[in-house]
């Protein structure tokens, strides 16, 4: 899950690393407040996941907290790509002598850290990768070994430093390492890590993306503000909050859920991430609107299915509702405990149309002809074939609603 910069510097902060003055703003009288008490001129800088702020014109820089004010009434609400800003950072303005770049991530495939040094920072860094990669340093950390302080100043001789900034630089680095362990990051970037013209290493800018299986560990981050929850370009909605509300009372499989059309027409709970995909996919080919994105697999219990698809038809848009997987390993007879509890209790007035195909398969068939739900397919029926079933029902319930009408 990545933070925004505000929550990624709160981490960093409390690791060791010098991050500059500020205070979260989420109002114009909150921004001019803010820039009062750092009492000195500010950056004044949207919170958005996307990189590239500084070129989408959302950072900022202003003299006075009336020019901070002035600057957060221009950033707050507006959009940058798909992102709305509806928080800012107001921080003091660092008086930047050279822009470096740092960051500690997780080699999966080696299992070790490694870290990442460049001797220029800023917006084009991915340039600098691509042109000349010779050009950043990299070293590989054991997990578990310790990062010595003469480490940390030797990658920074080999960045060029001299001096002073070699200490500096040095412990800095070995802070990075540090909140990267304690927080169980899979990546911790500093982009610009500059020196100023006082001589201070400080870390300007802050990507962290944090590891959601370890959430339980780490109770601190709930007293910092930082919720485990999708990523998305707006605040979540109700039905967002609740999905994640459902996955925290039961470790056990998942409930990822996603609002994706305010005019959707079809309440969708598939199993499988990349299946689910492919089946929004397979939904707008046949010109179905599906109002949402539900993946409910790594094992669930039936309760976690059952709430699954009452979160899904608590939309009273929807007008037709598809449960759907390609082949897994779950045990379908617990699938198919949950669909039938949420059938029994809701009572749909919509097409209600379930395919479901892997382990226990036929068992669960049994069981959800049991309960009542009469669109029942099969592994060997075609995912294109229990659409265009569903499609065909949604037609024909609309002209009885035609005919019905006065």
């Amino acid at each position: 899950m990545k933070l925004h910069e505000i929550n990624g510097k709160a981490l960093l902060k409390r690791a060791g690393v010098p991050v500059p003055a500020g205070e979260a703003a989420a109002s114009v009288e909150e921004a001019r407040a803010a820039a009062e008490r750092v009492g000195r001129p500010v950056v004044v800088k949207a919170q958005l996941l996307a990189p590239g702020r500084g070129k989408r014109g959302a950072i900022r820089q202003a003299a006075t907290p009336d020019e901070a004010a002035r600057e957060a009434g221009a950033l707050l609400g507006a959009t940058f790509g798909s992102e709305t800003c509806r928080q800012l950072l107001v921080e003091e303005r660092v008086a930047i002598a050279r822009e470096l770049y740092a960051a500690v991530l997780v080699d999966a495939r080696r299992r070790q850290l490694l870290i990442l040094l460049a001797a220029e920072g800023g917006g084009d860094i991915e340039e600098l990768f691509a042109r000349a990669p010779e050009r950043v340093i990299r070293h590989y950390q054991r997990p578990l070994a310790p990062f010595h302080p003469f480490l940390g100043r030797k990658l920074a001789r080999e960045l060029g430093l001299t001096g002073g900034e070699i200490g500096k630089v040095g412990a800095v680095v070995g802070r990075l390492v540090e909140a990267a362990r304690r927080y169980e990051a899979r990546l911790v970037e500093v982009n610009p890590l500059v020196i100023t013209e006082a001589g201070e290493a400080v870390a300007v800018d802050a990507v962290v993306n944090l590891d959601e299986d370890a959430f339980f560990r780490h109770p601190e981050f709930k007293t910092l503000g930082i919720e485990m929850e999708e990523e998305r370009p707006r605040p979540p909605t109700a039905r967002e909050v609740a999905a994640v509300e459902i996955d925290k009372l039961d470790y056990r499989g998942v409930v990822h859920y996603q609002d994706i059309d305010p005019d959707g027409e079809v309440g969708v709970v598939s199993v499988g991430s990349g299946f689910s995909l492919t089946l929004q996919d397979i939904l707008h080919h046949y010109s179905l609107k599906p109002a949402n994105f539900c993946d409910c697999s790594g094992s669930p219990p039936a309760s976690k299915v059952y709430q699954s698809v009452k979160l899904v038809f608590s939309n009273p848009k929807i007008r037709g509702f598809l449960f759907m997987s390609g082949v897994v390993t779950q045990d379908l007879t617990v699938t198919a405990e949950g669909i039938v509890q949420a059938y029994k209790e809701l009572r749909p007035a919509v097409p209600f149309v379930v395919r479901l195909a892997g382990n226990r398969d036929r068992e669960a068939y049994a069981m959800l002809n049991a309960g009542g739900i009469e669109h029942v397919f099969r592994r060997e029926d075609a995912i294109e074939t229990c659409v265009e079933k569903l499609k065909s029902l949604m037609a024909a319930g609309a002209a009885v609603s035609l005919r019905g009408a006065p």
